[in-house]
């Protein structure tokens, strides 16, 4: 899989497939596929994307699997964490420093900026997977 194969995936609710994902399955396919990383799922740990309090505490509490990298360190295939209505529930992969590649409900996977875009004020951190 190469990160053309990800962009214009369609969202779907605990999808962690390419028949549709939600932005933590569009990571969990990334590492797969890009790095030959299984990520664990925890599709079976919510319903909806929407269900931004569980998703919140699983981020957190995941937080141990994952080291935070200072902003300006970041490379391909880190973990952008951000910000969305107030809880640190939405994340993407960076493509290269700048650039992230995210999914948000009903539309499909793009990269974005995320220095000059809507996405900068809602940086949460940035964290690399420490197996």
């Amino acid at each position: 899989m190469i990160l053309d194969d990800l962009v214009g995936l369609p969202w779907r609710d605990c999808g962690r497939d390419e028949t549709g994902v939600d932005c933590y399955g569009l990571v969990v396919l990334a590492y797969r596929g890009m790095l030959g990383i299984e990520l664990p799922s925890y599709s079976d740990r919510y319903v909806t994307s929407a269900d931004r309090a569980v998703l919140g505490a699983l981020i957190e509490g995941e937080r141990g699997n994952w080291t935070e990298i200072a902003a300006g360190e970041e490379r391909p295939m880190d973990v952008l964490l951000m910000m969305q209505q107030g809880v640190a529930q939405h994340v993407g992969v960076i493509v290269k420093p700048g650039l992230v590649l995210h999914i948000q409900p009903d539309s499909t996977a793009l990269i974005e900026n995320y220095r000059r875009s809507r996405l900068r004020d809602r940086i949460a951190g940035f964290f690399r997977f420490a197996p």
